[in-house]
């Protein structure tokens, strides 16, 4: 009967329970934060353009399609207002989006914004051609 768990093959050979206590934090940090109604205003003044974009990724994340979306356009477009209206919507609704920028300027507009390499783990000493591939 005295047999390991990591016998049955049910588990990654890395698994550790501060692993799982780490992510079960970060989902209940992320599943708490509170949408403002400041937070809800972007939601209501989004240009036709935008509110283009806003309905097709909202779309996407509620059917579960496990997208990602990255919206590239000059400054002053209206990006980080963009930005906003989607992380309102999506936490409102109860489910986690992962706010990250590359600066910390930019994480700083964001509710509850982080730079995506402190977000997401990235190392910071890349050598050039070195790839990074997020995993879900």
């Amino acid at each position: 009967m005295n047999r390991h768990l990591h016998e049955f093959d049910v588990l990654p050979t890395n698994f550790s329970l501060d692993d799982l206590e780490d992510e079960a934090r970060e989902i209940t940090l992320e599943k708490n934060i509170i949408v403002s109604d400041d937070d809800l205003i972007p939601i209501l003044k989004l240009n036709t353009e935008q509110k283009n974009v806003f309905n097709i990724i909202i779309e996407k994340v509620n059917s579960n399609e496990g997208r990602a979306f990255f919206i590239d356009r000059p400054g002053g477009i209206g990006k980080t207002f963009l930005y906003r209206a989607l992380l309102a919507k999506i936490r409102l609704e109860g489910n986690i989006a992962l706010a990250t920028a590359t600066s910390s300027i930019v994480a700083s507009l964001l509710p509850a914004g982080r730079i995506a390499h402190s977000r997401l783990k990235i190392p910071l000493d890349l050598a050039e051609g070195t790839t990074y591939i997020i995993i879900k």
